[in-house]
């Protein structure tokens, strides 16, 4: 198809073309060699040229000659070249001698037969994963529009040919391995040209996990599965390198599900057999997660009895297997699981992070009730069953005693349960951050990196860069939060790729970050999965910033009336949970939504400070939160000095645990009272600084919130800003991309990237867009000394002596 495809459009192009489709064998007496010249010369130049050479029957020369003083491009599409070598040899000249304005497209017999030829300079291959349509080719090709073109290839990965097979097909929603035309395909085309064992061998292999000769060889007791496995792969291009490291070969989805189809049909009584041989060959070699599947499919349970606390533990605590742990319990009898502690033990620690806590310390109950003379917890003496607790705790937003917990664990166990140790201070570093400690969440976080460096805890590094990214968005540092964020999906420590558990929990936090960076970002499609894992698994930190920032989202497109029931969803949740935090939190957004869209009328119904029991940073956040709505309250009564007082107490709050996007509400909100207040030049400071800060830390979001919200309360707030718009150098400029795309590693205060401050950083923005000492004075409402006392600590810190040197370094360093 590629082949065919370059001649029509070098057709289309007006462009000198040969298309051949070379036949298995020489239909004459002349060497292939010389036939494949004459009939590219034939295409090229015309029956002339071969009659002049007729005598010699030598046609390579003329051929060189001829594409060597052609006046334009010349395309040259051979289509099944075989491994003659003398056609080798003169496609291998045409590649080398002639001029760039030859190009040759080869498409061969078998996946190996240009191997040779792939090795030249200039040469570019083309192998399964460049040929499957993308979504774009695939509306090209078939006319549709976006959503069924995404379907096309889920269903089909991408493979033309099932493209083609969709168009046409009867039940175009059903499996594509389904199909007849599939069927046919698979049968006739693939499964009826391979020869000798080859067929066999590919229709067993469909059913292992992991595609090695070694492992055909246990589970099949064969000898030789080497030989066919690399024909598969080299020669016929049906079986492909795994994309996860060591994990041998792998076949297209749809081909495998036919394969296993026919398998099932002709060797139906021998499934059984080979999926436990299968699960045994995984569980020799500690790959318990392949083992178990293996064995859940053939309807086998005893694998559960041979299973240590430890192996199932590792399974959730160091694979991070949350997702499938909760799939292979519901699988296995209740009467097996309430017989098999390790059984209990991952499921109680399944249902912990599955927000089903009640079950979870059902489960626990019962471990302790099974055991005899000794406490149930201590298997082995390596306190699984008190870890189980003592982290569960904390998913149930109970932090303090979580804390406690898991530091009387490490007394205890630290130095005899390696992976436990490291989960222990994971979820200590996760507390930490949840609690705003940020000097402390960092001093745990290196000593929960090098336990679970020790004991290879992927799972356990997961929720490491988690606490990380966390922390980073309750400080409001945007670009610290995308950079942790794509450290976490780089990292080989992270088992992003292996565990559906840690990738969803990133990407609700890049749901989050996105969203205050640029909300036209966030689609549908991401904001709606982060939501369903926050509800599903989420604790409380997670599944109300996914919350407040899908809230804030629907508000921004017009749509409150859903945003309210989000947070009525929210609070059913937390209500069924008993997680008071969370309904707290999800009350006050309410509250501002109620003001910013609903009947101000009655008094807000704002939750009792002194009822708050959380941890002492965590209590301040949400202080902090109401003083900001009994200053949006102020505003809507036009009693702007209270305003002003709650405004302050509410900027308070933000800077005693370093909430930049507080701290940015705040500063507007005293901005709008100052102005009201008549006091201009307070209100122009305060304006500044909150743009500053927004500008910094790309709080975009957060700063169009408010501005926003504070207009519909008031019309002062919208004088204010008529009379001082944001300056083009500070306006909102969204610099960060999602993550996986190229991004700029920007120094970050929070992080100790640098000393300066963000009215530094400021100046020098304004330095680096020539502007004068007077001129930044007048743009940022300072003295002139002002500026000249901030540059000389801006050249201290970077170490320079004028602005062109301090201009290089902030930009080398990303501060701008």
């Amino acid at each position: 198809m590629l082949v065919a495809t370059a001649a029509e459009d070098a057709c289309a192009r007006n462009e000198a073309f040969a298309y051949l489709c070379l036949p298995q064998e020489s239909l004459i007496g002349l060497p292939e060699e010389e036939l494949l010249a004459a009939a590219i010369l034939y295409q090229i130049e015309g029956p002339r040229a071969l009659r002049s050479e007729a005598d010699t029957a030598s046609f390579t020369r003329p051929l060189r000659d001829a594409l060597a003083g052609a006046a334009g491009p010349v395309t040259i599409c051979l289509d099944g070249p075989g491994g003659d070598a003398q056609s080798l040899e003169l496609i291998q000249n045409l590649i080398c001698e002639t001029p760039d304005h030859v190009r040759l497209v080869l498409a061969a017999r078998a996946a190996d037969g240009l191997v040779r030829l792939s090795l030249l300079p200039g040469v570019r291959t083309f192998g399964a994963a460049e040929l499957a349509f993308t979504e774009d080719e695939a509306r090209a090709y078939a006319g549709m529009d976006g959503p069924a073109a995404k379907g096309m290839i889920a269903t089909t990965g991408g493979w033309p040919a099932l493209c083609g097979f969709m168009r046409i097909t009867a039940r175009p929603d059903t499996p594509a391995a389904t199909w007849p035309e599939t069927c046919s395909y698979f049968s006739e085309e693939l499964l009826g040209r391979l020869p000798g064992t080859s067929g066999s061998v590919l229709r067993n292999a469909a059913m292992l996990k992991t595609i090695t000769a070694e492992c055909y060889d246990y589970v099949f007791k064969t000898k030789d599965a080497a030989r066919d496995i690399v024909d598969l792969s080299q020669t016929h291009g049906l079986l492909i390198p795994s994309s996860a490291p060591d994990l041998g070969m792998e076949m297209h989805p749809a081909l495998r599900a036919y394969l296993r189809r026919r398998f099932d049909i002709e060797q139906g009584a021998r499934r059984s057999y080979v999926l436990k041989r299968i699960a045994f060959w995984h569980w020799r070699r500690r790959e318990f997660q392949h083992a178990i599947v293996a064995a859940l499919e053939a309807r086998d349970h005893r694998w559960a009895q041979g299973m240590s606390g430890e192996i199932m533990l590792d399974l959730a605590l160091r694979q991070g297997e949350i997702e499938a742990l909760r799939t292979w319990c519901a699988e296995v009898p209740r009467s097996k699981l309430h017989q098999l502690p390790a059984l209990r033990l991952s499921y109680a620690w399944t249902m912990y992070f599955c927000q089903k806590f009640a079950e979870a310390e059902d489960i626990l109950g019962a471990q302790v009730k099974a055991g005899s003379g000794e406490p149930a917890g201590v298997e082995d003496g390596k306190g699984w069953r008190e870890l189980v607790l003592a982290i569960g705790k904390a998913t149930h937003d109970e932090m303090e005693l979580s804390e406690g917990l898991c530091r009387d664990w490490i007394r205890e166990f630290g130095d005899r349960n390696e992976v436990g140790k490291g989960a222990a201070l994971t979820c200590l570093a996760f507390i930490a951050a949840s609690d705003r400690r940020f000097d402390r969440h960092e001093t745990v976080l290196g000593k929960a990196f090098a336990a679970n460096r020790s004991a290879r805890q992927r799972y356990a590094f997961g929720w490491l860069a988690a606490a990380r990214i966390q922390a980073s968005l309750f400080k409001g540092d945007i670009p610290l939060a995308f950079d942790s964020l794509s450290d976490a999906r780089n990292s080989p420590d992270v088992a992003v790729s292996r565990s559906a558990f840690s990738d969803k929990l990133f990407g609700a936090f890049e749901m989050q970050a996105l969203q205050e960076a640029n909300p036209d970002f966030v689609s549908e499609a991401l904001a709606g999965a982060a939501f369903e894992f926050g509800l599903n698994y989420g604790v409380t930190d997670v599944f109300w910033g996914v919350t407040s920032s899908y809230t804030t989202l629907l508000c921004r497109q017009g749509n409150p009336e859903r945003a309210w029931a989000l947070l009525e969803q929210c609070r059913a949740a937390a209500r069924e949970r008993h997680l008071l935090r969370l309904d707290i939190l999800a009350r006050l957004q309410q509250a501002e939504l109620a003001l910013r869209y609903g009947d101000r009328s009655d008094r807000l119904a704002l939750p009792d400070e002194s009822a708050l029991r959380f941890l002492p940073n965590q209590n301040r956040a949400i202080q902090g939160r109401i003083a900001f709505l009994r200053t949006m309250e102020a505003f809507a009564g036009g009693r702007f000095g209270l305003a002003e007082r709650n405004a302050k107490l509410a900027a308070q709050a933000a800077a005693s645990i370093s909430d930049a996007r507080g701290e940015i509400i705040a500063q507007y909100c005293q901005a709008v009272a100052a102005h009201a207040l008549g006091s201009e030049k307070t209100a122009k400071r305060k304006l500044i600084q909150a743009e500053q800060i927004a500008r910094h830390m790309r709080c975009h979001s957060t700063s169009r919130w408010i501005r926003d919200g504070l207009i519909a309360l008031h019309p002062v707030a919208q004088d204010l800003f008529d009379a001082i718009p944001q300056p083009p150098l500070l306006a909102a400029r969204t610099e960060i991309q999602p993550a996986g795309e190229s991004k700029r590693r920007r120094g970050s205060l929070a992080a100790g990237g640098t000393r300066l401050s963000v009215k530094q950083i400021a100046v020098l923005e304004c330095v680096s867009t020539g502007m004068t000492n007077k001129q930044i004075a007048s743009q940022m409402l300072v003295t002139e000394d002002a500026v000249k006392w901030h540059l000389k600590k801006i050249f201290g810190d970077l170490d320079v002596a004028n602005r062109s040197q301090a201009i290089a370094a902030a930009r080398s360093r990303g501060l701008l």
